[in-house]
Formats: structure tokens, C-alpha cells, sequence
């Protein structure tokens, strides 16, 4: 079973179109596509760090601090980092364009835990 934050928008009269759901832990789509995922989900704290990261290690390379094996390992390691932050961050920028947290809800997918999260409010 996956754990979903429940956001909804501030001005909602509860309506289903406007709740979004997070799922808690480590995100996948993050780890393999952290600009695109970034851009996607206009979590742009996580693009910036994802910019930075690139960047730094770019530099890191030319300098000869940092082999190209290492620069890999050094992405990667960035990249799984972001990851197990990426929905807390989504949560929070969500949180900034107007949704508030509406409470938790538990299932075997998203849709699970959506329908749970409507019974339980209606």
C-alpha cells in the first residue's frame, strides 16, 4: 500500500477535478527524467538544483577535480538525492500556487487511494 498526501486548491468547494494527490517516498520518474519531471510538474526548486548539480560537476570535470567516471557517480548520486525529495518538494510548491493539505489517504494505486479518499470526505 502507497501513502498519498491529499491537496486540494484553497478556493475549492471540494470539487473531485481539483484534488491532486502525492504519493510519499522516493520518486522514479525523478530519478530517470529530473529536468523533464522538474519542468513537468513546475517544481522549479528542483530544476534549480538539478541545473546547479549539472554544472557544478561540469566545472568539477574541467577542472581535473573530478574524472568523467566520477562526474557519472556524482550525477547519480544527485540524482537519487532529489528523488527522495521530489514529492515532498512537489507537495510544497503545490502548497505556493494556492492548494491546501487536505489530509492523507492510503491504497494499492492512485486511483485506489483517490476513491478511499472520497468516501471517507463525502
Amino acid at each position: 500500500m502507497k501513502t498519498y498526501n491529499v491537496y486540494i486548491k484553497a478556493k475549492s468547494k471540494d470539487n473531485i477535478d481539483d484534488l491532486i494527490l502525492v504519493k510519499e517516498g522516493f520518486n522514479w520518474y525523478c530519478l530517470n527524467f529530473s529536468g523533464l519531471w522538474a519542468i513537468y510538474k513546475a517544481v522549479w526548486s528542483v530544476l534549480l538544483a538539478y541545473i546547479v548539480a549539472t554544472f557544478a560537476g561540469i566545472i568539477l570535470v574541467k577542472l581535473s577535480i573530478l574524472s568523467n567516471i566520477g562526474m557519472q557517480i556524482f550525477s547519480l548520486i544527485t540524482s537519487v538525492m532529489i528523488s527522495f525529495h521530489a514529492n515532498d518538494l512537489y507537495g510544497r510548491s503545490l502548497v505556493k500556487r494556492g492548494y491546501k493539505l487536505r489530509g492523507i489517504s492510503i491504497g494499492k494505486s492512485y486511483d485506489e487511494a483517490l476513491l478511499r479518499f472520497i468516501d471517507k470526505n463525502t
